[in-house]
Order: C-alpha cells, then sequence, then structure tokens
C-alpha cells in the first residue's frame, strides 16, 4: 500500500513538470496560445523569418509632389483619367514621352509643341515638270515688306511658325536642348510676291509683295533637368 502510495505521488509531480515547462521546448502563452522557442519542432533547426516584399510603386495614377492627374468629371460623377498631367512647379500641363537629343535619352513630363507647317508656299510650282516643259520660274522669299531681302523658305531655322497675327507659342523645337524645347524668341515675318489666287509667285509675273507667315525664333535652351523624369518598370 504505501509502495503504490508512493507511484501515485512522483506520477503526479512529473505530469506537473511537464504542464509548467511544455514539450519540445514550446512554452505555454498566458494567453492559451504555444510560443515556439528558437529550434522549430517540424524542422529541427532555426526558425525561418520570410523575407518582407520590396515596396512596389502604387500602379494606378496617382498624384505626386509635383505632377497632378488632369481629369474629366461627369455631371453624374464618373472620373475619365486623362494621359496628361499638370506640373504645378511650372503651371502647364505634360505628358510622358522619351526625348533624345545629343546623344542623351530622358524620359520626361513634358508639355508638346503645337503643329507647324512647312514653308514655302508655292502652290504647286515646285515639282517634277514634263518632257519639253522649261521649269517654272523662282519663287523667292524676303524677309522685308519691301521683298528686298531674299531669305531662304523657314529661315527662322526650325522654329515654330504661325499664321499672321497667332499668338507666339510658349515653347519652339531645338535641336541643341537635352528636352528638344527652348523658349520663342523674338519673332521674324516672311513676305513673298502673290498672284491674285493668293499663291507665291515668281517677282517678274508682276505679283504683290505680301506678308506668308510669321516665324518665332528659337530662344533659350529648357534643359531636360527642368522636367518631371520617370523610371519605366514592370514586374
Amino acid at each position: 500500500m504505501k509502495s503504490l502510495t508512493s507511484v501515485v505521488f512522483i506520477t503526479a509531480i512529473a505530469s506537473l513538470g511537464l504542464a509548467a515547462c511544455g514539450s519540445h521546448g514550446i512554452a505555454p502563452d498566458p494567453a492559451g496560445q504555444t510560443k515556439q522557442g528558437s529550434d522549430s519542432p517540424l524542422t529541427g533547426g532555426p526558425k525561418q523569418t520570410p523575407a518582407p516584399k520590396a515596396e512596389t510603386p502604387a500602379r494606378l495614377p496617382t498624384d505626386g509632389s509635383r505632377l497632378k492627374q488632369i481629369y474629366a468629371l461627369a455631371e453624374d460623377g464618373a472620373v475619365q483619367p486623362s494621359e496628361r498631367w499638370f506640373d504645378s512647379k511650372r503651371a502647364e500641363e505634360c505628358s510622358f514621352r522619351t526625348v533624345k537629343s545629343g546623344g542623351e535619352i530622358h524620359n520626361l513630363c513634358r508639355p508638346e509643341l503645337g503643329p507647324s507647317t512647312i514653308s514655302g508656299n508655292a502652290c504647286g510650282r515646285i515639282g517634277p515638270v514634263g518632257p519639253g516643259q522649261p521649269p517654272p520660274p523662282p519663287v523667292f522669299h524676303y524677309s522685308d515688306p519691301a521683298c528686298t531681302v531674299q531669305v531662304t523658305p523657314g529661315f527662322a531655322n526650325g522654329a515654330a511658325e504661325a499664321s499672321p497675327g497667332e499668338p507666339a507659342p510658349k515653347y519652339v523645337y531645338s535641336g541643341t536642348s537635352t528636352s528638344q524645347l527652348a523658349l520663342s524668341g523674338p519673332k521674324l515675318q516672311e513676305f513673298c510676291f502673290k498672284d491674285a489666287s493668293g499663291c507665291c509667285v515668281a517677282a517678274t509675273e508682276g505679283g504683290t509683295c505680301t506678308l506668308e507667315q510669321e516665324f518665332w525664333t528659337k530662344g533659350q535652351d529648357v534643359p531636360a533637368s527642368e522636367f518631371v523624369e520617370f523610371r519605366v518598370l514592370h514586374d
């Protein structure tokens, strides 16, 4: 009887010890959940903590500190995002484009250039002629309203051109700027002799010296660093 009591007592003490220490190094948590120690009972080695995922930029259109998205807001609350953005620093619209100039490549949110036309309205006078037909007299362009100072058509060298009376553009094309943009410079005018139909003709044909078009020359280059650059990413 005495031996049986001792066995029961020892067994009870052992059970209490296992309950206190847990099994395989896992101690009870005050909330009733177990906490693993330094070794995992399943792998037999240190517990592997997964590496945090690298942060990626938001893929939905999101305003930045400088660029603000332009969107259309319908009366019923519908929203249509635009591909154009508003540059709050330069107070102008821009769009994402890749610019190559002078051996450099830049991804910029940059303003668009307005439409441009090719100077030299000869009304079909320049072109191939039929067999045995003499070429038409040459049509010249002039930089003065008296048509005395002859220039090559488009003498503004690639600057923006417009019909007489149109306002000056903010930017003109520049082949020397890393953004391909320059501020517009002084206005130049181009004259030619025009006949009754409004076509430029040779001076010998008795046309009237008339303003044909105006050019806005290239002013100061605007470097790429003046605009917001972007990166092209993918998964």
